[in-house]
């Protein structure tokens, strides 16, 4: 078993590739979705807000930015819009860096 979260993601990356194309696609949907919820986590702390301060500005429950936050939650795009407006930052697509 890996004993580094870097060795963990190598073996999590490997397993995926060996089981097949729909496992790559997924693996790279869930960093996706961890990486959105790591930079709204981030924006929040950038500006010295709190998630109550976040959810009192965006009108949603401090316990939904919780849940956004930690990747437990699959808000839609309106949510992220309306995140992002209480954040003063917007959604926005980022090119791929694709591996040579």
């Amino acid at each position: 078993m890996p004993k580094t979260l870097k060795s963990l993601s190598k073996f999590v990356e490997k397993e995926a590739k060996h089981e097949g194309r729909k496992a790559t696609k997924e693996l790279a949907a869930f960093r996706a979705h961890v990486r959105l919820a790591r930079q709204l986590l981030e924006r929040r702390k950038e500006l010295g807000l709190t998630q109550l301060d976040v959810a009192k500005r965006s009108g949603l429950p401090q316990s939904e930015v919780s849940r956004i936050e930690s990747g437990a939650a699959n808000p839609t795009a309106q949510t992220l819009a309306v995140l992002a407006k209480a954040l003063r930052a917007e959604i926005g697509l980022v090119n791929l860096r694709r591996a040579g």
